[in-house]
């Protein structure tokens, strides 16, 4: 028996609303990202978790072409019942695409043009340690990995509302004073562009907002208190939607955790001879992937 960790960013059907037109929009990635697929395998009554017959094979299918590429796995035998097997996909060429995994998933698109790649985000999601959810490992041979999860839209500077969190006393000449005082920024995160995109981005975007680390384009944010997506749908009687969730930065950080998070982010979008980098070293040193 295995599960497709709904932690990946790929949709594997997932709607069954007949009603109605589907959304115009298709997932988008840049070559650069790195497409997390993540199975795990759990042992049942007819073999152990891990033998290779218990996964699919994973396939990427180019969709223009008719091509279709077989991804290698790896796997982590994290217990006698548990085998998790991962395979990342990155580099592909611009074109739309589809994975097969026992099923296709939705077709996504990767480009490299700098005017569609502008209207998006890429947020980076992982958690603490692996006691969190049964439904998705995070730490893969002891190495804390990301998520990646592209998706339309931004921060809009209209959608800024400012906030306080004090304590006043008055005296008795009727001046007041803070006791103690903590300014606060909540920020709405907009998603769907004019077109819109399918409902499935909100729940994957709620479920992200789970995690102990996300980062929206290399900053860090969290949930503005139980705050979940909400949807405003464009017309009626088509399926998509602008998709809004209100979130905070992270300012007071470990700086510890945040240097080690910040080499495994594969930071994106610095360019150098036209090759990728990201900054590994304390000196500022830039490695080349």
């Amino acid at each position: 028996m295995y599960i497709i960790s709904p932690f990946t960013p790929l949709f594997f059907r997932p709607s069954t609303d007949k009603f109605g037109a589907g959304s115009k929009y298709t997932q988008t990635w840049a070559p650069s990202d790195r497409i997390l697929v993540e199975v795990i395998a759990f042992s049942d009554d007819y073999g152990m978790a891990g033998i290779e017959g218990n996964v699919p094979t994973l396939y990427v299918n180019n969709l223009e072409t008719g091509e279709r590429v077989t991804q290698n796995w790896h796997t982590w035998a994290m217990n006698t019942d548990v085998t998790v097997y991962w395979s990342v996909i990155s580099g592909l060429l611009p074109g739309i695409y589809s994975v097969t995994l026992g099923q296709e998933s939705e077709p996504f698109c990767v480009s490299e043009e700098a005017v569609i790649l502008e209207q998006t985000t890429l947020i980076q999601y992982s958690m603490a340690d692996n006691r969190r959810r049964l439904d998705g490992v995070f730490l893969l041979n002891g190495m804390r990995n990301f998520f990646d999860f592209r998706v339309p839209g931004g921060f809009k500077d209209d959608n800024w509302v400012f906030g306080v969190d004090n304590e006043q006393f008055t005296t008795h000449l009727y001046d007041v004073l803070d006791i103690y005082s903590h300014e606060q920024v909540v920020k709405t995160f907009t998603m769907g562009g004019s077109i819109g995109c399918p409902v499935w981005f909100g729940e994957l975007l709620n479920r992200v907002l789970t995690c102990s680390y996300v980062y929206f384009d290399g900053v860090r944010y969290s949930r503005h208190e139980s705050e979940v997506p909400e949807l405003t749908q464009e017309l009626e009687d088509l399926r998509s939607y602008i998709i809004t969730q209100k979130v905070q930065k992270v300012t007071n950080l470990d700086p510890n955790v945040e240097k080690v998070n910040a080499l495994r982010l594969r930071r994106v979008g610095l360019r150098l001879d036209n090759d990728d980098f990201r900054e590994t070293t304390t000196n500022h040193k830039l490695l080349n992937l």
